[in-house]
């Protein structure tokens, strides 16, 4: 029986550029018994990163890494230049499922793969909370696997809405975050610990904007009368 809700297929490449070992990619519930080959920069930064996640076998091959039915790509610089490199570089790319591990781009950054037959996506990470996932059902499924028993931390967002969504919560969290260190300072001054003065001070904030995303507050135009 073909199994709708994950990819059934493994393993999983690894495509990245930077410090991928202290990034959030390597805590996927499924990546370290899915992951197989793994291509950094060198052939050698290749190893390293597999030594790191004890997973995994090194590759500096493009074949290989098409071989693959999932790709992941983190890079913490040139993505563009990956895509783009994965796109030229003669590999078939036909059917397999290509995700980008980012909170900075949605899945039109994939559009050079995708135009030779890749199914694309993204997925992000909301601090400790859930995964966002966007992009095309195969590449969907292929998270979902990885997710495993996790997907109850899975939001599936159209990609428009991505990147607002990640916009409108780094904005609110930039508009809060002076209030609150003031706040916390109070506490401070006033004898309590830090840590104890900025559990505080979450804990307030958390509650009020429960209340109000439940309730939200009438936006008031600019020069209206207070009634209206």
């Amino acid at each position: 029986m073909s199994n709708r809700t994950t990819l059934a297929a493994k393993p999983v490449g690894l495509v990245c550029a930077g410090a991928v070992s202290q990034s959030w990619v390597t805590q996927l519930p499924g990546l370290s018994s899915w992951l197989g080959p793994v291509k950094a920069v060198t052939a050698a930064a290749s190893a390293r990163v597999v030594h790191s996640l004890r997973a995994g076998t090194a590759t500096d091959s493009w074949q290989v890494m098409a071989g693959c039915a999932g790709i992941l790509i983190w890079a913490d610089t040139g993505l563009e230049g990956i895509v783009r490199t994965m796109a030229e570089g003669g590999a078939d790319w036909e059917g397999r499922a290509v995700v980008v591990c980012t909170d900075e781009v949605d899945s039109a950054v994939l559009a050079p793969l995708q135009a030779l037959g890749a199914h694309t996506g993204t997925l992000a990470l909301i601090e400790d909370g859930p995964y966002l996932v966007e992009g095309d059902a195969v590449a969907v499924r292929l998270i979902q696997g990885l997710i495993g028993t996790h997907r109850s931390r899975l939001i599936k967002l159209p990609q428009p809405a991505k990147l607002p969504l990640l916009a409108e919560l780094a904005a609110s969290l930039d508009a809060a975050l002076p209030r609150l260190t003031g706040a916390a300072g109070h506490l401070r001054d006033a004898g309590m610990s830090a840590a104890d003065a900025q559990a505080l001070v979450l804990a307030a904030f958390q509650r009020g904007a429960r209340a109000r995303l439940k309730s939200p507050r009438p936006i008031r135009r600019p020069g209206a009368p207070n009634g209206g």
